[in-house]
């Protein structure tokens, strides 16, 4: 779609915090993991992105590595990049890695430009499209050109600008987003890493800032409000408390250190037990979510037997560094 005059907007500011609509574009927050192998499709591997393939599946693995100091893309210092690596692939799969950003309004009837670093093991094709989707009720759903860009074995940086599409008579419902994908190479033994990516105003790409403006802490609060997962690692970590309901359920609240965009909608744990702080648990089997709000949620957990009915008790890892317990609200 060509840019007229009065679709023009001014250019941000090269280092504002907030100018970036794509939260975790340096890679720095991986709060499900840092490795991937052969994910379910629709799995969240870095926080805010998504994995979602079409075809018959491949063997295919995302990892989180990480930069050498003072060995990285030319002005930056970060940490962290994403690699995608498959190992098995299909040429007629389709791997997509998208950010869908919340609200549909965002940018409609703006020129943007999205920016991204990337490099491969060898040259090959990577795509770019957006995609509104008007949530649940709304309108149908819409998306533009798929945009190729040629990778090669060193960094560099890509732009896209285009014009965001009006929303002018449309219908918008709950959960509706604006998303931006890269269709990933799918060719045995190429290897793709990404940084750095970024959604602005303007017809130029400006100097990459993370969504949160760089601050760490900002970014994990933006990525917390769509999944978070205590960062606690201690291996009799607690989490919430409650109250046995019988000899193997227990009635448990969380409440979330960051408010999450809607009440969650699924949970997830592992290697947790319920336990009267200071002595030994009883391994939680199952739980599921109970009554939720954005700001915590009850959850009821069952164990196999041990438990005093309307004893206090509490939720925490069992004897393990590697347990967990997360919430999603995610699209």
């Amino acid at each position: 779609m060509p840019i007229t005059k009065a679709q023009q907007v001014a250019e941000p500011a090269p280092f504002i915090a907030g100018k970036n609509r794509i939260i975790n574009g340096d890679f720095s927050i991986w709060q499900r993991g840092a490795t991937f192998s052969n994910p379910n499709n629709g799995s969240y591997l870095a926080d805010r992105f998504n994995y979602y393939f079409a075809a018959s599946p491949t063997t295919w693995s995302f990892s989180r590595e990480s930069f050498t100091p003072g060995n990285v893309i030319p002005g930056y210092e970060s940490q962290y990049f994403f690699r995608s690596t498959p190992t098995n692939a299909n040429a007629n799969t389709i791997y997509d890695i998208s950010q869908a950003i919340e609200d549909v309004r965002t940018f409609a009837n703006q020129t943007v430009t999205f920016s991204f670093w990337a490099k491969a093991s060898s040259s090959s094709t990577l795509n770019v499209y957006y995609y509104q989707s008007f949530g649940t009720g709304g309108s149908s759903a819409a998306g533009g050109p798929l945009v190729p860009f040629t990778l090669t074995t060193s960094w560099q940086r890509f732009t896209y600008t285009f014009i965001v599409p009006t929303i002018s008579g449309k219908t918008i419902g709950p959960g509706s987003n604006l998303l931006m994908a890269l269709r990933i190479p799918a060719t045995t033994g190429t290897v793709v890493d990404l940084w750095g990516i970024q959604l602005e105003a303007g017809s130029v790409a400006t100097p990459f800032v993370p969504a949160g403006g760089g601050a760490q802490q900002a970014e994990l609060a933006l990525c917390q409000r769509y999944y978070q997962r205590p960062s606690n690692t201690s291996a009799y970590a607690l989490y919430g408390y409650g109250t046995a309901r019988s000899t193997t359920q227990a009635n448990i609240f969380i409440q979330f250190p960051v408010p999450m965009r809607i009440a969650p909608t699924a949970v997830d744990f592992s290697t947790l037990q319920i336990t009267v702080p200071g002595l030994s648990g009883e391994a939680v089997n199952s739980l599921f979510l109970d009554s939720t709000s954005n700001l915590g949620a009850d959850i009821i957990c069952n164990v196999s037997s041990g438990l005093t009915s309307n004893r206090s008790y509490a939720i925490g890892n069992r004897n393990s560094t590697s347990g967990y317990l997360g919430f999603s609200a995610e699209f």
